[in-house]
């Protein structure tokens, strides 16, 4: 279980990184990087406009990770990760923005299984999907679809 806990870590660096490149924020602070604590939750505001150095290791924000490489096929590609969940040997990827699928993949090798969902307009499919939360004690994935009206 632990092992899975590091692995949901280092992919969640990596999307973290990412966006980070991508948007380019700014910080009032000199720091690199700076901790903030909310509900035992950490947070890491890190701005790579303030590395001296090009060179970054992971070492110096945790002491144990691992790096997961995703299987790299047509069905497998997902266009921008918006969730990620842990469930048993699973790993569930959300791509909302570009795709609205789930991508399921194993959580040890990354070997690409399937996507849960489906886009249409008949019973059980969805427009667009929003978010999703598993039910681990049924064994089931509840998918949200976007409502683009919402009628009070």
């Amino acid at each position: 279980m632990k092992k899975f806990k590091i692995t949901f870590i280092i992919l969640f660096l990596i999307v973290a990184i990412t966006l980070i490149f991508t948007m380019g924020g700014k910080s009032n602070d000199d720091n690199n990087a700076s901790f903030t604590h909310i509900t035992d939750i950490a947070t890491i505001n890190w701005d790579c406009l303030n590395i001296n150095n090009e060179e970054f290791k992971l070492s110096s924000i945790f002491s144990n990770y691992s790096l997961l490489s995703l299987e790299n096929s047509k069905s497998s590609f997902i266009g921008e990760i918006s969730k990620i969940e842990y469930y048993d040997s699973l790993l569930l990827v959300l791509d909302k923005k570009h795709l609205s699928k789930i991508f399921v993949f194993n959580n040890t090798d990354g070997k690409f299984y399937r996507t849960i969902g489906k886009i249409g307009q008949g019973p059980g499919e969805y427009l667009s999907l929003n978010d999703f939360s598993i039910d681990k004690e049924n064994n089931k994935v509840t998918t949200v679809p976007l409502k683009s009206k919402i009628v009070l």
